[in-house]
């Protein structure tokens, strides 16, 4: 019996382990994963890059909002992804990227804030 105890708390602590290392990634993904436009940046107006790190585990697709709005949901691929969009508008813009895992939970980034000013 006290082996069967044992083996039962042993898988109990693995499983935990594991399931807290996946909560750190995500959580540490939340904050790092946007890597342009950086924070508190002033970008020319037109053609404009939101990009991220695909290092989250388990990821279905990615869907990138800037001002709230839906740009683009994309699938997972290579090591930086990125999605372009078109602005003109003079102001401060953020920008947010929400990942949908396998098993239908999602994990949204921190907002970014950036500046867009006229072009040229």
């Amino acid at each position: 019996m006290k082996h069967i105890t044992s083996f039962l708390l042993a898988v109990a602590l693995l499983v935990s382990s594991i399931t807290l290392m996946a909560a750190r990634n995500a959580e540490q993904w939340k904050s790092s994963a946007i890597v342009s436009p950086e924070e508190g940046k002033l970008i020319g107006a037109g053609y404009i890059d939101v990009k991220w790190n695909n290092d989250l585990e388990n990821v279905k697709s990615y869907s990138v909002y800037v001002d709230g709005a839906l740009k683009k949901t994309v699938a997972p691929s290579g090591e930086t992804m990125k999605v372009e969009f078109y602005t003109t508008a003079v102001k401060s813009h953020n920008a947010k990227i929400t990942a949908t895992l396998d098993d239908g939970t999602t994990v949204t980034t921190n907002t970014r804030t950036f500046y867009v000013t006229k072009k040229g």
